[in-house]
């Protein structure tokens, strides 16, 4: 089937539904969604519904201007797949729009607070205070004590939180904010055909099987307890690839390798890894369950996590590059 694509982007007061390129990219594992529009140097641009002279574009923008993509196959999908603010502005031919998902908001904030005893919401609560942000409903209940931030913005705070404590921080679809363990949010299900006469797959050629076997990896297994002290185990293959896995408040090293094993056997496994080309529909953002049908082999079908998805419009259509993470 042949869609007729289009787009409409909205920037500050102005709105056009013609540019040279759009890339979106979003990840569970990066603090921030990203978007990069390229346009010419002039252009005639709509305002309150009145389509205006040519202007220069590089004029019309503003770095805080909010910014919303919508992709559209005609008569069939009419999606937004992004929302956020102008970042910066590169002035070229063509000029090219740098904007970032409302982690922008808490980028711009300047943090400096210290805790005796707190928890990861409070610390969150404080991070997006002043904002219009809300926090996600399921954020796990993890103690830090004590925990401070020095002077820092609010993006690089999320990202602070994310390294030290082996968190995911991102700003959910919905435009709320999650925190939390990686493979532990689920924003749905989506369904791919790989092969045969229903294939929604455009290309599976970065998509390879890999035998468990043939996969070796290393473990390094940390238990975080209330006062921030670190228990630490490694085992696995010598000349790995090192993982690390964090969990809280594990009483004994026993009781940590035993869970760390176990996670271990989840990371080894028959399946999939690599990344596949899709149409804009089905929509698909990351932490998504996609679910995988092979025709051909039927017994490589599976479930994985979606760990990044990267949409792209152009003169070419639109189309989405899906990277797979751990089976499901």
């Amino acid at each position: 089937m042949t869609f007729l694509t289009g787009v409409h982007i909205s920037i500050g007061d102005y709105n056009f539904t013609r540019c040279g390129e759009v890339i979106i990219e979003r990840s569970t594992a990066i603090v921030q969604d990203t978007a990069r529009i390229k346009m010419p140097l002039t252009a005639r641009l709509q305002a309150e519904g009145v389509v205006g002279a040519q202007v220069e574009t590089a004029k019309a923008f503003n770095v805080g201007d909010e910014v919303s993509i919508r992709l559209i196959y005609q008569d069939y999908f009419d999606g937004l797949e992004f929302s956020g603010y102008v970042k910066r502005i590169h002035v070229g031919q063509p000029l090219e729009i740098e904007c970032e998902d409302a982690i922008w908001l808490v980028r711009r904030k300047n943090i400096k607070k210290s805790w005796e005893k707190t928890t990861l919401e409070e610390v969150l609560e404080e991070i997006v205070s002043g904002t219009d942000i809300k926090i996600a409903g399921n954020i796990p209940t993890i103690h830090m004590e004590p925990f401070g931030l020095n002077d820092v913005d609010g993006a690089f705070a999320l990202q602070k939180l994310a390294d030290e404590f082996g968190l995911r921080a991102y700003i959910r679809p919905d435009g709320k904010l999650w925190c939390g363990l990686a493979y532990t949010e689920n924003e749905g299900r989506v369904n791919y055909n790989i092969n045969g006469n229903e294939s929604n797959v455009i290309s599976a050629e970065n998509l390879k099987w890999r035998a468990k076997e043939d996969v070796k990896i290393k473990v390094k297994a940390v238990s975080i307890q209330r006062d921030n002290t670190r228990t630490e185990v490694e085992f696995g293959d010598a000349d790995g690839a090192l993982r690390t896995l964090n969990f809280y408040n594990v009483q004994s090293k026993a009781e940590l390798e035993a869970m760390a094993k176990q996670k271990l056997n989840e990371l080894k496994f028959d399946g999939y890894e690599g990344k596949i080309t899709t149409l804009l529909i089905p929509q698909c953002v990351p932490g998504m369950k996609a679910v995988l049908v092979d025709s051909m082999f039927p017994v490589r079908s599976g479930s994985y996590y979606v760990e990044s998805v990267k949409t792209s419009y152009g003169s070419g259509g639109a189309r989405r590059e899906i990277e797979l993470g751990i089976k499901l």
